[in-house]
């Protein structure tokens, strides 16, 4: 069976592989426009986790939706947006204020 989650020194070793071979091909004719391929890349990348905004991706309500969430422990996001480590989670963050402030 296929290994879908990378452990973190897949994670690294990848990042590694990729790193060289920016530097590799920064010598060839097109070179800038690859480079800019793989910044792009890695940019979209960091912005699909961030646009997630609807379900909560850690914690006691993993992987449920703010809504669902909402209906039957408000409470807990009300708890949820006083935590600092939210601040790494700004669309979430929005999104549940939102929810509270419809209740």
């Amino acid at each position: 069976m296929p290994k879908f989650k990378k452990n973190a020194k897949e994670e690294k070793n990848f990042t590694t592989q990729a790193e060289r071979f920016a530097k590799y091909v920064a010598d060839m004719p097109d070179a800038k426009r690859l480079i800019s391929v793989f910044e792009d890349f890695k940019t979209a990348e960091k912005e699909a986790k961030m646009a997630v905004v609807d379900i909560v991706p850690f914690g006691k309500h993993r992987n449920r939706t703010v809504e669902e969430i909402a209906n039957f422990d408000p409470g807990y996001l009300r708890w949820l947006i006083k935590q600092s480590f939210m601040d790494a989670y700004p669309n979430l963050l929005e999104r549940i204020k939102v929810e509270i402030a419809t209740e």
